[in-house]
Protein backbone atom coordinates (compact mmCIF):
# COMPACT_ATOMS: atom_id res chain seq x y z
CA UNK A 1 0.00 0.00 0.00
CA UNK A 2 1.01 3.37 -0.84
CA UNK A 3 2.50 5.78 2.53
CA UNK A 4 -0.16 8.08 3.88
CA UNK A 5 0.90 11.76 4.43
CA UNK A 6 2.55 12.71 8.03
CA UNK A 7 -0.71 14.08 9.57
CA UNK A 8 -2.36 11.13 7.83
CA UNK A 9 0.02 8.70 10.33
CA UNK A 10 -1.97 6.60 12.90
CA UNK A 11 -1.37 7.94 16.39
CA UNK A 12 1.43 6.68 18.28
CA UNK A 13 0.77 5.28 21.68
CA UNK A 14 1.85 6.16 25.15
CA UNK A 15 4.27 3.71 25.54
CA UNK A 16 5.59 3.51 21.61
CA UNK A 17 5.79 7.55 22.23
CA UNK A 18 8.40 7.15 25.27
CA UNK A 19 10.60 5.12 23.11
CA UNK A 20 11.82 4.60 19.38
CA UNK A 21 12.77 1.85 17.22
CA UNK A 22 16.33 1.09 19.34
CA UNK A 23 14.75 1.52 22.42
CA UNK A 24 16.39 5.42 23.54
CA UNK A 25 13.82 7.51 25.36
CA UNK A 26 12.06 9.89 23.23
CA UNK A 27 11.43 13.41 25.36
CA UNK A 28 9.34 16.49 24.27
CA UNK A 29 10.27 19.08 21.76
CA UNK A 30 13.11 21.42 23.87
CA UNK A 31 10.34 24.44 23.82
CA UNK A 32 7.64 22.05 25.20
CA UNK A 33 9.68 20.72 28.20
CA UNK A 34 10.47 24.60 28.83
CA UNK A 35 6.85 25.54 28.77
CA UNK A 36 5.77 22.77 31.30
CA UNK A 37 8.69 23.34 33.64
CA UNK A 38 7.45 26.58 33.84
CA UNK A 39 4.21 25.82 34.94
CA UNK A 40 5.15 23.06 37.12
CA UNK A 41 6.66 26.28 38.79
CA UNK A 42 3.97 28.42 39.01
CA UNK A 43 1.94 25.69 40.17
CA UNK A 44 4.36 25.10 42.79
CA UNK A 45 4.31 28.88 43.78
CA UNK A 46 0.86 29.27 43.74
CA UNK A 47 0.46 26.51 45.85
CA UNK A 48 2.67 28.39 48.70
CA UNK A 49 1.14 31.17 48.07
CA UNK A 50 4.84 33.49 46.91
CA UNK A 51 5.48 34.91 44.13
CA UNK A 52 1.85 35.86 43.55
CA UNK A 53 -0.01 39.22 43.75
CA UNK A 54 -1.96 38.36 47.05
CA UNK A 55 1.47 36.82 48.50
CA UNK A 56 3.05 39.89 47.98
CA UNK A 57 0.29 42.32 49.60
CA UNK A 58 0.62 39.97 52.48
CA UNK A 59 3.96 40.30 52.72
CA UNK A 60 3.98 44.18 52.49
CA UNK A 61 0.72 44.22 55.17
CA UNK A 62 2.92 42.30 57.21
CA UNK A 63 6.25 44.37 56.58
CA UNK A 64 3.92 47.66 56.99
CA UNK A 65 2.38 46.54 60.11
CA UNK A 66 5.60 45.45 61.77
CA UNK A 67 7.71 48.89 60.98
CA UNK A 68 3.84 50.90 62.24
CA UNK A 69 4.40 49.02 65.59
CA UNK A 70 8.36 49.75 65.63
CA UNK A 71 7.63 53.07 65.07
CA UNK A 72 4.77 53.16 68.08
CA UNK A 73 7.00 51.88 70.20
CA UNK A 74 10.07 54.05 69.35
CA UNK A 75 7.57 56.99 70.06
CA UNK A 76 6.22 55.82 73.26
CA UNK A 77 9.91 55.20 74.52
CA UNK A 78 10.62 58.64 72.92
CA UNK A 79 7.62 60.08 75.39
CA UNK A 80 8.79 58.15 78.21
CA UNK A 81 12.41 59.58 77.96
CA UNK A 82 10.93 62.97 78.04
CA UNK A 83 8.55 62.56 80.63
CA UNK A 84 11.34 61.52 82.71
CA UNK A 85 13.66 64.52 81.31
CA UNK A 86 10.58 66.91 81.93
CA UNK A 87 9.98 65.67 85.33
CA UNK A 88 13.34 65.96 86.84
CA UNK A 89 13.65 69.53 85.06
CA UNK A 90 10.21 70.29 87.51
CA UNK A 91 11.82 68.58 90.27
CA UNK A 92 14.82 71.07 89.61
CA UNK A 93 12.92 74.17 89.23
CA UNK A 94 10.96 73.80 92.44
CA UNK A 95 13.58 73.11 94.76
CA UNK A 96 15.51 76.51 92.96
CA UNK A 97 11.90 78.08 93.88
CA UNK A 98 11.91 76.49 97.25
CA UNK A 99 15.83 78.03 97.84
CA UNK A 100 15.20 81.52 95.92
CA UNK A 101 11.45 81.68 96.21
CA UNK A 102 9.96 80.87 99.09
CA UNK A 103 6.89 81.98 100.76
CA UNK A 104 6.95 85.69 101.33
CA UNK A 105 5.56 86.22 105.06
CA UNK A 106 2.95 88.17 105.35
CA UNK A 107 2.51 90.28 108.17
CA UNK A 108 0.19 93.77 109.37
CA UNK A 109 1.61 96.75 110.53
CA UNK A 110 -0.12 95.79 113.76
CA UNK A 111 2.20 93.12 114.93
CA UNK A 112 5.37 95.23 115.02
CA UNK A 113 3.40 97.00 117.87
CA UNK A 114 2.38 100.16 118.91
CA UNK A 115 4.32 103.13 117.48
CA UNK A 116 5.36 104.16 120.92
CA UNK A 117 4.96 102.72 124.42
CA UNK A 118 7.01 102.78 128.18
CA UNK A 119 8.78 100.03 128.82
CA UNK A 120 11.20 99.59 132.10
CA UNK A 121 10.30 102.82 133.12
CA UNK A 122 11.76 104.45 129.84
CA UNK A 123 9.51 105.51 126.74
CA UNK A 124 10.27 104.29 123.53
CA UNK A 125 9.86 105.03 119.81
CA UNK A 126 9.21 103.14 116.42
CA UNK A 127 10.05 104.94 113.60
CA UNK A 128 8.64 103.29 110.23
CA UNK A 129 10.58 104.06 107.02
CA UNK A 130 11.86 102.68 103.84
CA UNK A 131 15.74 102.41 102.49
CA UNK A 132 16.38 102.47 98.78
CA UNK A 133 19.01 100.11 98.04
CA UNK A 134 21.96 100.24 94.65
CA UNK A 135 19.56 97.66 92.63
CA UNK A 136 16.55 99.45 93.30
CA UNK A 137 14.79 97.68 95.39
CA UNK A 138 12.92 99.25 98.40
CA UNK A 139 13.43 97.75 101.88
CA UNK A 140 10.63 98.67 104.24
CA UNK A 141 12.32 99.24 107.89
CA UNK A 142 12.07 100.04 111.72
CA UNK A 143 13.60 101.63 114.25
CA UNK A 144 13.42 101.25 117.86
CA UNK A 145 14.87 103.71 120.29
CA UNK A 146 14.44 105.21 123.54
CA UNK A 147 13.12 109.08 123.88
CA UNK A 148 15.51 109.83 126.56
CA UNK A 149 18.99 108.94 126.41
CA UNK A 150 22.11 109.55 128.11
CA UNK A 151 24.34 110.19 125.34
CA UNK A 152 23.30 111.38 121.65
CA UNK A 153 24.90 107.80 120.16
CA UNK A 154 24.03 104.87 121.40
CA UNK A 155 24.64 101.10 120.64
CA UNK A 156 22.11 99.99 117.55
CA UNK A 157 20.84 95.86 117.42
CA UNK A 158 20.49 95.15 113.65
CA UNK A 159 18.28 92.52 113.42
CA UNK A 160 18.29 90.48 110.49
CA UNK A 161 15.67 87.96 109.86
CA UNK A 162 15.65 83.91 108.59
CA UNK A 163 14.57 82.49 105.17
CA UNK A 164 11.41 83.13 104.59
CA UNK A 165 10.57 85.52 107.44
CA UNK A 166 10.51 88.95 107.95
CA UNK A 167 11.36 92.30 110.74
CA UNK A 168 8.21 90.98 112.89
CA UNK A 169 10.34 88.05 113.74
CA UNK A 170 12.95 90.13 116.35
CA UNK A 171 9.03 91.29 118.55
CA UNK A 172 9.89 88.03 120.89
CA UNK A 173 13.59 89.13 121.30
CA UNK A 174 13.03 93.35 121.50
CA UNK A 175 11.88 93.23 125.38
CA UNK A 176 15.25 92.05 126.22
CA UNK A 177 17.67 93.82 123.68
CA UNK A 178 15.97 97.21 124.87
CA UNK A 179 16.51 96.70 128.54
CA UNK A 180 20.04 96.52 127.96
CA UNK A 181 19.67 100.36 126.91
CA UNK A 182 20.08 99.76 123.32
CA UNK A 183 18.28 100.88 120.02
CA UNK A 184 17.36 98.25 117.53
CA UNK A 185 17.05 97.82 114.16
CA UNK A 186 14.97 95.63 112.30
CA UNK A 187 14.34 95.44 108.46
CA UNK A 188 12.87 93.01 105.68
CA UNK A 189 15.67 91.35 103.26
CA UNK A 190 14.62 92.57 99.30
CA UNK A 191 12.28 89.66 98.43
CA UNK A 192 10.88 89.02 101.58
CA UNK A 193 7.93 90.88 103.78
CA UNK A 194 6.90 93.69 102.68
CA UNK A 195 9.71 94.67 100.65
CA UNK A 196 10.57 94.42 97.00
CA UNK A 197 11.79 91.40 95.16
CA UNK A 198 10.77 88.14 94.32
CA UNK A 199 13.69 86.12 95.12
CA UNK A 200 16.50 86.15 97.59
CA UNK A 201 20.22 84.55 97.23
CA UNK A 202 20.57 83.18 100.91
CA UNK A 203 23.04 85.53 101.52
CA UNK A 204 24.75 87.08 97.71
CA UNK A 205 22.72 89.96 97.65
CA UNK A 206 21.47 90.29 101.29
CA UNK A 207 25.08 91.67 102.48
CA UNK A 208 24.09 94.47 99.76
CA UNK A 209 20.82 95.00 101.88
CA UNK A 210 22.99 94.99 104.79
CA UNK A 211 25.45 97.58 103.43
CA UNK A 212 22.76 100.07 102.69
CA UNK A 213 21.37 99.82 106.37
CA UNK A 214 24.93 100.69 108.15
CA UNK A 215 25.42 103.28 105.37
CA UNK A 216 22.01 104.67 107.20
CA UNK A 217 22.76 104.71 110.60
CA UNK A 218 26.04 105.92 109.95
CA UNK A 219 24.46 108.84 108.83
CA UNK A 220 22.35 109.28 110.98
CA UNK A 221 24.55 110.22 113.39
CA UNK A 222 22.72 108.86 116.71
CA UNK A 223 24.51 105.60 116.89
CA UNK A 224 27.64 104.56 117.94
CA UNK A 225 28.22 100.38 117.71
CA UNK A 226 26.81 98.62 115.48
CA UNK A 227 26.27 95.15 116.35
CA UNK A 228 24.91 92.02 114.25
Amino acid sequence: SSQLPPRCQPSHTEAEMKTDEVGHEVGLPPELEEAAGQKHDLDRKSSTGTDTPQGDHREKRQHTNGDARQSAEAQAAQQQKLSYIQMAKLGYQELVNAIIRPPRADYKMEALGPPAFNFCGKRFTRTDFTLRTKRGYNLECSHWEPVERATDRIPVVIYMHGNSSARVEVIPQLSYLLSLGVAVFAFDFAGSGKSDGEYVSLGYFEREDLSCIVAHLRATNVVSTIAL
